[in-house]
């Protein structure tokens, strides 16, 4: 009988221990799995990161590109229409002799 339960125990333990490696080979395939995912995600993350900013920086430059020649030739009218105005410089100096003498 002693060697009957003696028996059964060792079982009890072997199967322990094989449950226990069996779970440590769970847990270690577990973070293979989740490494590799964590690592797909990441890159899949950068890559559309990437194509994001790079299509924003695009528009960036395309508004930029825009502004500034609507600027460059807001400022060039405004030259060519202060160029082409007809001074009077005799109403000039009668109005700031009135504004001044006064």
């Amino acid at each position: 009988m002693a060697e009957l339960e003696a028996n059964v125990i060792e079982h009890l333990i072997d199967v322990e221990r094989r449950a226990s490696v069996l779970l440590t080979e769970a847990q270690e395939e577990a973070d293979k799995r989740i490494s590799k995912a964590r690592a797909d995600a990441d890159e899949q993350f950068k890559m559309q990161y990437s194509a994001l900013v790079s299509a924003e920086e695009k528009l960036f430059v395309e508004k930029t590109t825009a502004l500034t020649a609507s600027y460059q030739q807001a400022v060039m009218d405004y030259k060519t229409n202060i160029t082409a105005c007809k001074k009077d410089a005799a109403a000039f100096n009668a109005f700031c002799d009135k504004v001044f003498t006064a």
